[in-house]
């Protein structure tokens, strides 16, 4: 009963904030409208195109501190960190002058397409129920290079890299930053592939297709124990009523959070976290993560979106989830 009301409590306050951006994207060079253009905010499923005029509007219901992103093929993406509400927002775009060569496509790395493929597609989307359910639309857009002296594999792609996750019912449009995958150990057949180190950064738009009884079973159950769900319940100080255990040994007995770990309320937006040291992380599920922080303290806004990404490093569980397992950042339990 008491968790019931909480979700009614919940979803109260969400929906008694209310705001409106509107505006208008412009060819940066001639300043004529750009009619299609994407308009999100970043992670959300807050998002719109823009009209026949270049004009857009989104009413953001949610306090979710996240750049608007503006995209379209051809043209160099734009963002604004903190866009002002109720005031006409102008956005200028810019050919992007990334041209890929036929002669770039085909190098001869001395790994075969086949192969890149293979290890980006394990990499980005992952290796768990959620990531082979993903299907990318468009994979001939991916361009995929291999450096066989340093043993790293890199791709990108000028126009957005399109997503079905079949499994949580959303198309997904990203637009990457920029991706790697480092490995320690490759045999001479390559068929042995050892990885050390997966990094990459994106801008991502979320689009529900499916909101089916099944589909929104599947997302709650990914989102219970996700890195999202984590980052809430160490935001607000509730790891072990939200099922999680924190040890800083090796034997996986459970200790008080607090005495590792050091929040610092900012303000409404969010909180300073300060990890003492590396931690185990235990989930009631028994599924078993580690975390390290690689500066002296991180930020998590309210709704559980932490920054810098890069320096904080998950192992584990929690280190093998990739966008196949990702959920927008308004997303709440469904009860």
């Amino acid at each position: 009963m008491k968790k019931i009301a909480f979700y009614f409590l919940l979803f109260l306050s969400i929906n008694s904030f209310s705001q409106k951006f509107y505006g208008i994207v412009l060819n940066g060079d001639t300043k004529e409208p750009i009619i299609g253009a994407s308009v999100y905010f970043d992670n959300t499923t807050l998002g719109t195109s823009t009209d026949i005029n270049g004009e857009f509007s989104i009413d953001k219901k949610y306090k979710i501190k996240t750049p608007l992103v503006v995209s379209y093929m051809g043209y160099i993406s734009s963002q604004e960190t903190e866009p002002s509400a109720n005031k006409k927002l102008i956005f200028y775009l810019y050919k992007s002058n990334n041209i890929l060569e036929e002669a770039i496509i085909n190098t001869n790395d001395g790994w075969s397409r086949k192969i890149k493929m293979k290890e980006f597609l394990k990499h980005f989307l992952g290796d768990t129920e959620n990531g082979r359910a993903c299907e990318i639309v468009n994979k001939g857009d991916i361009i995929l290079r291999y450096n066989k002296a340093r043993k790293k594999l890199t791709a990108e792609a000028v126009v957005p890299i399109i997503i079905k996750n079949h499994n949580l019912g959303f198309l997904i449009s990203v637009q990457l930053n920029n991706f790697e995958v480092n490995y320690s150990f490759i045999s001479k057949n390559n068929k042995t592939r050892v990885f050390y180190n997966v990094y990459y950064t994106s801008t991502n738009f979320f689009k529900s297709i499916d909101d089916s009884s099944k589909t929104l079973i599947r997302r709650n159950k990914t989102y219970n124990g996700s890195r999202l769900h984590f980052m809430r319940a160490l935001s607000k100080n509730k790891l072990l009523n939200n099922g999680y255990k924190i040890d800083k040994k090796t034997r996986y007995q459970s200790v008080n959070p607090k005495k590792y770990i050091k929040v610092r309320k900012l303000d409404s937006l969010g909180v300073m976290v300060k990890l003492e040291t590396k931690l185990n992380i235990i989930y009631k599920t028994g599924k078993q993560s580690m975390i390290q922080s690689l500066v002296d303290e991180f930020f998590i806004n309210s709704f559980g979106n932490h920054s810098p990404k890069s320096k904080v490093v998950f192992s584990g569980d929690l280190g093998n989830q990739r966008m196949g397992d990702s959920l927008p950042l308004d997303f709440f339990i469904t009860k």
